[in-house]
């Protein structure tokens, strides 16, 4: 038996944006433990909108601010950044 989907949702390991994502974007969490760094990434060919969830970003490169939502371009990256939050049993990463 396969399982198709939310895969991670369905085995208790936290969203890291607390939103849900386009089909083809992914969000990674990295942490120096004062700040984490969200990686978006769109696997796709068309741009995507992802609705951001309540916390502050800015991005990493330009230090500017983020609002509600972010555009990904067609196979496009963003790198940004929060204070760290409490990350479910992953909080100490």
């Amino acid at each position: 038996m396969f399982i198709f989907g939310p895969v991670p949702s369905v085995i208790g390991i936290p969203r890291v944006l607390d939103t849900e994502l386009p089909q083809g974007v992914t969000a990674q969490l990295r942490t120096d433990g004062v700040q984490d760094f969200v990686f978006l990434l769109n696997f796709t060919d068309r741009l995507q909108t992802v609705q951001l969830d309540g916390h502050k970003y800015t991005y990493v490169l330009s230090d500017e601010g983020v609002h509600q939502s972010i555009e990904l371009s067609a196979y496009g990256v963003a790198v940004l950044k929060r204070k760290k939050t409490e990350f479910g049993p992953y909080s100490n990463l």
